[in-house]
């Protein structure tokens, strides 16, 4: 780091810089401590595991891929949740087929709910819920979009998969092979 630019973050600390960094330590020390307290309860957690690791990459996927939307298939609610706690920065539908799911949904910040069939192979849930959110206009033209779902089923299989799409010219769903 310059000597200029230590000198401004020393500024920045206001009157007390060295008391500053000792409460920043100490925060940083005690949210390390909190997080380190969740792996005293692995069974909750392992519930998660795949689930997580498929939100994680599908975020990844729409992030590399400059998607428009993620679209979440779940059943409880769960899936959503995670992929939201990424803080993707783009914009989060999460589709189910269960109002008690859509209800918990409307406390996910960055989420928006879409009730919809789900079918028996994943893939056309997910199709279908494009071609709602096309005609509501909530997705367009060349617009990619990254689907998180389960298989075979959607929402009430484990999720499992991920799709990236792209609206073609024609209204049609590319990627849907």
């Amino acid at each position: 780091m310059a000597l200029l630019e230590l000198c401004f973050l020393v500024r920045q600390l206001g009157d007390y810089p060295f008391a500053a960094v000792e409460t920043m330590a100490k925060i940083a020390v005690a949210s390390e401590k909190g997080l380190n307290s969740s792996e005293q309860r692995p069974s909750v957690l392992a519930r998660f595991v795949s689930t997580r690791s498929v939100a994680h990459a599908g975020v990844e996927l729409a992030k590399i891929s400059k998607a428009k939307r993620i679209v979440v298939a779940t059943q409880h609610g769960n899936a959503a949740r995670l992929v939201a706690g990424y803080c993707p920065g783009i914009p989060v539908t999460a589709v189910s087929n269960r109002i008690r799911a859509m209800r918990r949904l409307q406390l996910i910040p960055g989420v928006e709910g879409l009730m919809v069939e789900e079918f028996d192979r994943g893939s056309q849930t997910m199709q279908a819920s494009l071609h709602s959110l096309l005609e509501a206009g909530t997705i367009g033209i060349g617009d990619r979009v990254v689907a998180i779902s389960g298989s075979p089923k959607a929402i009430s299989g484990a999720t499992s998969t991920i799709r990236l799409y792209k609206i073609a010219e024609d209204g049609t769903i590319h990627g849907a092979e």
